[in-house]
């Protein structure tokens, strides 16, 4: 990797990152993205090596011990991994790719490979609009709610670290942003 070639994404749980990624691989199909471990189950509609590697704890730590991952995260009660062969398989190709991730593992990443990433934040309008997407994704109880509520929060006061930091209030005008910022740090 000789120049900027890692988008690193990231966003309190409901804030549309998956849905602004994509919309960049339906304009660019090419930029792919880095898929993550994860010990938590399959939502509807995901798809295994797509969205994620769902895996078992007991293999996921005993990756954490042989060094798997390039970052890792425990996150309501699960954990998520960014293995370090994904980034290698990625970087190979000599096209940019997305990492979807939360604000400890892009700070790693950047730590890591230093001005070939770019870190892009996504922001929901407010917390209210935030707290209403996850009612309305009807998976997780009040008090997982209030959890992820206390989790963003943290996440939205580190977000100054982040190269840019654009307001998720109407998708497809995110997603622009997005794919402006992509074309003239990446693609120029």
């Amino acid at each position: 990797m000789n120049k900027k070639q890692i988008i690193v994404i990231s966003a309190p749980s409901c804030s549309g990152k998956n849905s602004v990624y994509s919309e960049i691989h339906t304009k660019y199909p090419y930029i792919h993205q880095s898929v993550s471990d994860t010990t938590r189950k399959i939502r509807t509609g995901e798809k295994v090596g797509i969205d994620y590697n769902y895996i078992d704890e007991n293999t996921f730590l005993e990756n954490i011990k042989n060094g798997v991952y390039v970052e890792y995260n425990y996150y309501d009660e699960h954990y998520y991994g960014t293995p370090l062969s994904q980034i290698k398989e990625l970087a190979e190709r000599d096209k940019p790719f997305v990492l979807i991730i939360d604000v400890n593992g892009a700070l790693k990443i950047k730590e890591l490979f230093g001005d070939k990433v770019i870190m892009i934040f996504i922001l929901p309008p407010s917390i209210e609009e935030l707290k209403r997407r996850m009612i309305e994704r009807g998976e997780n109880t009040p008090e997982e709610i209030a959890k992820r509520i206390k989790t963003a929060k943290s996440e939205i006061g580190q977000s100054e670290k982040y190269d840019f930091r654009i307001i998720n209030d109407e998708l497809s005008k995110t997603s622009q942003q997005i794919i402006k910022i992509i074309e003239k740090e990446i693609l120029c």
